[in-house]
């Protein structure tokens, strides 16, 4: 019970950090603070927890390069120029005001989520999915303020929508963590198999995953407390995945490129870039994972 109270207690008493003035010296404040809390210890070794709040720290989240792929819509310009269209998930419609969400017709299997921020969505698979206020709301998130992450800063509130691309039954997410343009590791994230819709919180929870290094080499770690016994074979068409991975990867000092990819046809779609995944705040299960990770940000 004192442990729950305890958790309670910092939920709160984020919630008041987020009206901490906007800033370089607030911003530093939150960020350390929520670091602490989320991995449970001080940023005192050199694995990538403490790279990722080094990156957000830093100047890292102000190059031009992360700044231009942040918007989802002006991402995916940069991904057809990168590596072509074929790997570009289609665009339904692009609803920049009240008005266009109110004239939109939502259809099964759209999917819908705010272009200047992270981790919120909705999938429709019914009328009765549809709502219309949380989408309003949506235009006006402010994610700079709630995560201190400076490239989001700016941004224009838009709801991107999108179709279903695989059906549930066949959708790998897989995601590649990728430095100085190459990539170190991957991890195969479950929730889209049971995850309908909402906000994921990156400080809170951690979903089902299993990380593996580049050439598929089960590492039998995850983020989060408790290591999935799922498991998948390599994609068939892994080197040419990681080869456009790598692709769009070349210029970031750091970029994680999501991936979805059929178990079914071995088609692939480039799904999102993101340069601070899960805020930083996602603890690996062990400190022995932290170890394995950080030699192979290093090899």
């Amino acid at each position: 019970m004192g442990f729950v109270l305890l958790i309670s207690f910092f939920r709160h008493a984020f919630q008041l950090m987020l009206h901490l003035p906007l800033g370089r010296p607030f911003d530093q404040a939150l960020v350390y603070a929520r670091f602490c809390f989320a991995h449970r210890r001080l940023p005192n070794e050199d694995g990538l927890a403490e790279y990722l709040l080094h990156h957000k720290l830093g100047d890292a989240l102000g190059d031009p390069l992360v700044l231009l792929t942040t918007d989802k819509i002006k991402a995916k310009s940069f991904i057809e120029e990168r590596v072509g269209d074929k790997f570009v998930v289609p665009t339904k419609a692009i609803l920049s005001n009240e008005q266009d969400i109110e004239r939109y017709t939502c259809e099964p299997g759209d999917v819908l989520k705010p272009t200047h921020a992270s981790g919120y969505f909705t999938i429709i698979r019914e009328a009765s999915d549809v709502d219309i206020d949380t989408l309003k709301q949506w235009l006006k998130i402010d994610y700079y303020r709630n995560s201190r992450e400076k490239n989001y800063k700016g941004l224009i509130g838009q709801v991107i929508v999108e179709p279903e691309i695989f059906p549930a039954a066949e959708l790998v997410q897989l995601q590649f963590y990728c430095f100085d343009g190459v990539v170190k590791f991957v991890m195969r994230d479950f929730w889209p198999e049971y995850v309908s819709g909402g906000l994921l919180d990156p400080l809170w929870s951690c979903e089902a995953n299993r990380l593996y290094d580049r050439d598929w080499t089960d590492l039998n770690i995850c983020f989060g407390p408790d290591l999935t016994v799922r498991t998948i074979e390599a994609p068939g068409n892994l080197t040419s995945i990681v080869a456009i991975a790598e692709t769009l990867a070349t210029g970031f000092e750091f970029i994680r490129i999501d991936i979805y990819w059929s178990a079914k046809t071995e088609q692939f779609f480039v799904g999102e870039l993101t340069h601070c995944p899960g805020g930083g705040y996602w603890p690996l299960n062990t400190r022995e994972a932290r170890m394995i990770i950080r030699d192979l940000m290093n090899s």
